[in-house]
């Protein structure tokens, strides 16, 4: 129902009309150890994980523990994590993305999937948002990927946490690349 976005949708069986509501709530996949957060914030503010709403949660071992602020971000989360991806990797990945592309950094900009076309290599699928509606984008995978992961093992220390919950976006992805001295300049 949640990748559905069904699970905050409410349907009046009268008139049909449907209407979201934003709640926060904790996902929890046991089989993959991973909690995702989804902590709804007034517009402008940056998350922050309150240590008296989750008190000793992020103790657990071996548990991928990450705060997002949308149900976008939550579905995006839990797609890279069930397709194998770090989010940080793929973060960093669509900040590559956007500057090659000249797509605005800030433009909602989410993973979908990742698939083989017919006799082509494989590639990765963007959704951009634009005026409440869906733009596609697919890029080959490789060597994009490869470059990703070596960047994000050099700024992985400079992602912010509250104990072992991390939010990342593409904005603290370039925050990160800053603070560990590759970038010489704000985008």
């Amino acid at each position: 129902m949640l990748l559905r976005r069904e699970l905050m949708t409410f349907c009046c069986q009268d008139c049909m009309h449907e209407v979201e509501f934003e709640y926060d709530l904790l996902y929890h996949d046991m089989e993959a150890s991973t909690m995702i957060w989804l902590k709804h914030v007034d517009e402008g503010e940056k998350p922050v994980i309150d240590p008296t709403v989750m008190p000793r949660i992020d103790f657990i071992q071996g548990y991928r523990f990450r705060l997002v602020v949308s149900l976008n971000q939550l579905i995006e989360k839990i797609q890279i994590f069930d397709d194998g991806y770090d989010d940080i990797v793929i973060e960093v990945f669509k900040f590559i993305t956007c500057v090659r592309n000249q797509i605005d950094i800030a433009t909602p900009f989410f993973y979908q999937q990742t698939q083989r076309p017919l006799l082509s290599k494989k590639q990765i699928e963007f959704a951009e948002i634009v005026e409440s509606s869906l733009m596609k984008h697919s890029y080959t995978l490789e060597p994009t990927l490869s470059n990703a992961q070596k960047l994000a093992n050099k700024i992985v220390d400079f992602v912010p946490r509250n104990g072992n919950w991390i939010y990342v976006d593409r904005e603290i992805i370039v925050d990160a690349m800053q603070s560990a001295g590759l970038m010489r300049r704000a985008f």
